[in-house]
């Protein structure tokens, strides 16, 4: 996992600097780098940099190849830290999206059974 995460954040850091240095002036959120950031942000529950991204524009509710969104992520890692699920919230993540395999940022809380972003989940309209 972690060299994948290396590898997206090599890609995303190399799309800004050349967006950079041809001179070009285009908005963080215009570009998929800044999207894949907010996933691998919210996969390894990194606080400061989710909100900095969602900050500039992100799409909230972009998907990775797997059909998993940022705030599926925030679930389903071992970080499942609630503050980053309200600022995805906050930026109107959609809960009840649904991953390829069919899960949702719901059914991924209810297999961890954390009680806890479960209600925040349900709170926000999670079916």
């Amino acid at each position: 996992m972690a060299t994948n995460v290396t590898r997206t954040r090599r890609i995303c850091l190399a799309a800004v600097l050349g967006v950079q240095l041809l001179g070009q002036t285009a908005p963080l959120a215009q570009t998929a780098s800044a999207n894949a950031d907010l996933i691998a942000s919210a996969k390894l529950g990194e606080l400061a940099r989710v909100r900095e991204l969602l900050s500039k524009g992100a799409a909230v509710n972009t998907s990775d190849r797997r059909g998993m969104t940022p705030l599926m992520w925030a679930v389903y890692n071992e970080h499942d830290n609630p503050q980053i699920i309200q600022a995805l919230l906050d930026k109107g993540a959609l809960v009840n999206i649904k991953a390829k395999d069919g899960s949702t940022a719901l059914s991924w809380a209810l297999k961890k059974g954390n009680t806890a972003t479960v209600a925040l989940l349900r709170k926000a309209g999670a079916e």
